[in-house]
């Protein structure tokens, strides 16, 4: 008993901290393979941060709050970016606080729409890229780019780059299947 009554100010302090120190804001990590739909309000975000949370786009997985994490395999990951509403959006992208790139301004100021459909949208000429990230590991922001500061809609997607192996294998397994078909024509 009388150890407890000697430390009770440990726990005292331990407690404290848990309740005054602020919650850390955890990164979403990311699945391969999965289109994620993130939503930005203009007029709140004059930074252009991109606010996710409470915001999903229906028919999309919700990513949470930005970083967005992922660890790349050892041939890389390809992440896509595309505008799903008013056609002019653009997107910088970052990885760990540096400047990746940017989606091209492809449209005009007339809203548009494509369906919250990412492929549709990509097919469609809106606002989109791929940037192809190495081995290890990423923590993704993306910035709107918008002049008008629109509220707006978007999807990202990643996807693991093919190994060479595989491409040998796809491409022998495709140029059997040509040569297979030219002989029984």
């Amino acid at each position: 008993m009388r150890v407890l009554r000697g430390r009770w100010w440990v726990g005292l302090i331990t407690g404290l901290a848990l309740v005054v120190v602020p919650n850390v804001a955890s990164a979403g990590v990311i699945e391969f393979g999965v289109w994620y739909g993130f939503r930005w309000l203009g007029s709140v975000d004059v930074d252009g941060t991109l606010s996710t949370s409470g915001f999903p786009v229906p028919g999309l997985t919700d990513p949470g709050d930005s970083p967005w994490t992922f660890v790349a395999p050892a041939a890389g990951a390809v992440f896509t970016v595309t505008d799903l509403q008013w056609d002019i959006d653009s997107f910088e992208v970052w990885d760990n606080g540096a400047l990746v790139g940017a989606t091209p301004l492809a449209g005009s100021a007339t809203p548009s729409t494509c369906g919250i459909d990412p492929e549709v949208c990509i097919a469609a000429n809106f606002s989109h890229g791929s940037f192809v990230f190495g081995a290890g590991a990423h923590s993704i922001e993306l910035f709107n780019v918008d002049p008008e500061g629109r509220s707006g809609d978007g999807a990202f997607r990643l996807d693991p780059v093919p190994e060479p192996a595989t491409l040998l294998l796809v491409g022998s397994g495709l140029v059997g299947l040509t040569l297979r078909r030219r002989r029984r024509g």
